[in-house]
């Protein structure tokens, strides 16, 4: 029997078997007045729709064959319904207009509703609830630091740098004062990094860095004129140099404001690239800043006498000379210092032990004249501008790529990792 048959039977056993006796009624029911009554004819119409949407999802598959049988049966039936309704139509002014209620909700069922996949439910990162993201990371950095030879020309005539290119002086440098270069210095440290919002992080530092030059005869930049050829004791004064060694770094603790605008946003991964700064403070260490007036003695012997000469020690050689501004004997006063300390290792000429590259440190002590410079700061200020350049993958890691100035500039990369959730 088909479900609709069923329907109809199942609507007309339901009603009460007294209905045709009760006391109080006026007239028999006949069945096929309810049959054909408005009410009944709004069921049967929504239960047509039910069972059609019952057939679109598969649920119910009639037998072949029985689609004209049953068409044939529906059209004896709903005409023998149309011709009782003429005879029997309901009392009250609310009946049509709650069957046309009825057959308007029985039209409105849904019929395969879309379902929201799992990747819509999760974040744009691929974790998490929607729009959440993972909060708090921690990091490593690392890098390379450098101060350009065309800040230090401003203070210097003659220096020393490491800028991570070798031992050879370009053109450029070598007009600037540059007069020896060797090695690289860099940076390094751990952070911890609060996301505020997925374009905008607080980074708290603690690294070190690496402040560390070849040593080099230092002149200032007043005692070496631009048309100077030779040393002439006046305004191209050679004698006034500094055998400088510098050996020192320092540890440092900042905090950055960096902000980041996505140029690529994936649910696995994200790009964004942006910049930002930060202040701290660098505490330093290591042995420091020392510096050897090379004297008089040293020019005068003839082979120091050019600007050129300054990058060999063999020719400009830092010597024993009485110092009217130091107390070279340790006696208090710096007047009458006329003979060096008896454990001097330099020769009869009083010369410190050179080769082209370095001094004897333990000459150079002996000389008493070899002093550590105390207007360098034990606490500096650190100001940090950064431009950065992260990918973030998955909502866990993140690669970073930065670059700026603080005590110079620098370049290097990081490491991070992301947890906890907490982002929205």
């Amino acid at each position: 029997m088909r479900p609709l048959a069923s329907v109809v039977l199942f609507s007309l056993a339901s009603l009460p078997a007294t209905a045709t006796a009760h006391p109080f009624a006026t007239r028999a029911v006949d069945a096929s007045v309810i049959a054909g009554s408005p009410a009944v004819r709004g069921f049967f119409a929504g239960a047509r729709v039910d069972a059609n949407h019952a057939a679109i999802r598969g649920e119910w598959l009639e037998p072949e064959g029985a689609d004209e049988d049953d068409d044939e049966e529906l059209t004896d039936d709903e005409e023998e319904l149309t011709d009782d309704d003429e005879d029997a139509e309901p009392e009250g002014p609310d009946a049509d207009e709650g069957d046309d209620e009825a057959i308007d909700d029985a039209g409105d069922a849904p019929v395969n509703e879309p379902v929201a996949s799992a990747s819509d439910e999760r974040g744009s990162s691929g974790g998490g609830a929607p729009g959440q993201y993972n909060a708090h990371g921690v990091g490593m950095r690392v890098g390379l630091t450098m101060v350009p030879t065309w800040i230090l020309t401003r203070f210097l005539a003659s220096h020393t740098n490491a800028l991570c290119r070798g031992e050879s002086i370009g053109g450029f440098a070598a007009d600037r004062g540059l007069t020896k270069q060797d090695g690289c210095n860099y940076y390094i440290g751990g952070e911890y990094i609060y996301r505020k919002s997925r374009t905008f992080d607080i980074v708290a530092t603690v690294g070190y860095q690496r402040a560390r030059l070849p040593d080099g005869l230092w002149l200032d930049a007043d005692e070496w004129a631009d048309d100077c050829q030779a040393h002439d004791g006046e305004k191209c004064n050679l004698a006034a140099a500094d055998y400088t060694e510098v050996d020192m770094g320092f540890v440092f603790v900042q905090a950055d404001f960096i902000g980041r605008l996505p140029v690529i946003r994936t649910p696995n991964y994200e790009l964004a690239i942006g910049g930002g700064g930060g202040v701290g403070l660098g505490i330093l260490v290591g042995d420091g800043v020392h510096q050897t007036p090379l004297g008089n003695d040293a020019v005068e012997a003839g082979a120091c006498q050019t600007f050129d000469d300054l990058s060999d020690f063999t020719r400009c050689t830092p010597a024993w000379f009485d110092d009217p501004d130091i107390d070279q004997d340790g006696d208090g006063s710096a007047i009458g210092d006329t003979e060096p300390p008896d454990d001097a290792t330099a020769g009869e000429d009083l010369y410190a032990n050179c080769t082209a590259d370095d001094c004897s440190v333990a000459d150079l002590n002996a000389f008493g004249s070899r002093l550590e410079q105390e207007d360098v700061p034990a606490v500096i200020p650190v100001i940090n501008l950064v431009v950065s350049a992260r990918m973030v993958i998955k909502d866990s890691l993140g690669l970073v790529l930065s670059g700026g100035f603080n005590t110079g500039f620098y370049f290097g990369g990081g490491v991070q990792y992301f947890f906890g959730g907490g982002g929205k």
